[in-house]
């Protein structure tokens, strides 16, 4: 073989090519960027394998600046080109090093050396294609799970108001559900949101019960015998559930009688497009508009103290109390949520059931994940300790580390997904009566 009678001058050549594939593939351009972990941990790599070549052959050997003096930050390079040009790096380096250990120690006659090369040609390949492989893989990902940043001076709301419609689909909510009338002591309302009229039940406290507030169990009806009966009332903070799934059922209203028997005034809202409201579908879009609607309604209602309103989900509602910490006009003090701090892999999973074009712009604003610094006001997410979900609290752990004050605050709490929630539902409103 031409390798052996000029090994050192073709290990130089095998490495030179490898380092120019590497120079070429970092100024390639890419929409998002591998994790700096792996950055980190390429550069180990590198420095690994230069020890052993100096251990093994005595040599001393440079990895071009461009590599070694790298930062995500300050150039404009994708560092998913830069992890496959370190891994580039490493593998020209070691196969130099075990090619100069092979040939000089001469435990090997010229048979096993050329089968050595053409094996060591052949797993060069594959792993060249594999990486292409994993940059394919790593785009597909970006495009599948990653997320858009909001645009510097812009609040989430703005640019959110700003995009473009991406319903792909417009229909009901993908949930049956079944026609059901109020029982005693709560109240059908109708709220407005945009131009669409929605549904919702309330259900009044004990402290207010039987004072003549409702003149009736009619949807839309109104107050008793005027306001005026109500001036010597002393008006209850509100709150706004959100419940789980796609659709209302008079269990969910149930689910939160721990608030009502606290002395709050319970709002249940109907979103878009839910047992027989009209609006399509949106999934955390428009439903969120929705839920602000609801807190806006509830407070100009005379029986409830404006300034004490509070929001809580659970599941799916979760994720829509979530998005209300985003939003710029909202009159609550702060939001909660029950297993509702979702990750864009989510999606993923309701492939079948998501109404829009899903692309990274499309994700984020559906999400509170990857918009912590973008908050108006607080956020308790309470997640079961064997809640699916953990994925979404590391990584929200990770975005709120780079913040100085952070407004999400993520609590684990006994139970998973569904047996969490009165755990969590006693946990957030603690942090409601710490608002008097």
């Amino acid at each position: 073989m031409l390798l052996i009678p000029k090994r050192r001058a073709a290990a130089e050549v095998h490495a030179a090519t490898l380092d120019l594939l590497c120079h070429l593939l970092t100024q390639h351009s890419a929409i998002a960027s591998f994790p700096y972990v792996c950055w980190c941990n390429c550069a180990t790599s590198v420095s690994i394998c230069q020890t052993l070549c100096r251990l093994a052959l005595g040599l001393e050997l440079a990895v071009r600046p461009c590599y070694l003096e790298f930062s995500p930050e300050q150039a404009q390079i994708p560092t998913r080109y830069v992890v496959c040009g370190y891994f580039f790096v490493c593998l020209s380096r070691l196969t130099r090093a075990v090619a100069f250990v092979v040939w000089e120690s001469g435990i090997v006659d010229k048979t096993t050396k050329t089968l050595l090369v053409v094996f060591a040609s052949l797993g060069g390949l594959c792993l060249f294609c594999c990486g292409g492989l994993a940059i394919w893989g790593w785009n597909l990902s970006g495009q599948l799970l990653g997320t858009a940043d909001v645009p510097a001076g812009m609040s989430f709301q703005q640019w959110r108001d700003s995009r473009p419609d991406d319903l792909k689909v417009r229909g009901p909510a993908p949930q049956d559900y079944d026609l059901e009338s109020p029982p005693r002591g709560v109240r059908e309302v109708l709220y407005q949101s945009g131009d669409l009229e929605l549904k919702a039940w309330v259900k009044l406290p004990p402290s207010l019960a039987g004072s003549g507030v409702w003149a009736s169990n009619a949807v839309g009806g109104s107050l008793g015998n005027g306001t005026a009966d109500l001036k010597d009332l002393k008006r209850a903070p509100g709150l706004i559930f959100l419940h789980g799934g796609f659709a209302f059922g008079s269990g969910d209203l149930d689910a939160v009688q721990l608030a009502v028997d606290s002395g709050f005034v319970v709002m249940t809202p109907m979103l878009r497009g839910e047992n027989g409201n009209p609006g399509s579908f949106e999934l955390f879009l428009g439903e969120a508009d929705d839920a602000a609607a609801a807190a806006r309604w509830l407070s100009q209602q005379p029986y409830v103290d404006p300034n004490r309103i509070f929001a809580f989900g659970h599941s799916v509602g979760g994720g829509v109390s979530a998005m209300l910490s985003l939003l710029d006009d909202v009159p609550i003090i702060h939001c909660g949520s029950s297993g509702g701090l979702y990750p864009p892999s989510v999606f993923l999973g309701w492939a079948d059931i998501v109404p829009f074009e899903s692309t990274p712009e499309a994700r984020s604003s559906r999400l509170l994940v990857s918009n912590i610094r973008l908050m108006q006001r607080q956020h308790f997410a309470y997640l079961g300790l064997g809640d699916s979900l953990q994925d979404a609290a590391n990584s929200a752990k990770a975005e709120m580390a780079r913040l100085a004050d952070p407004k999400l605050k993520v609590e684990m709490v006994p139970g998973d997904h569904f047996s969490s929630f009165d755990k969590a539902l006693s946990n957030y409103l603690r942090e409601c009566n710490a608002n008097p």
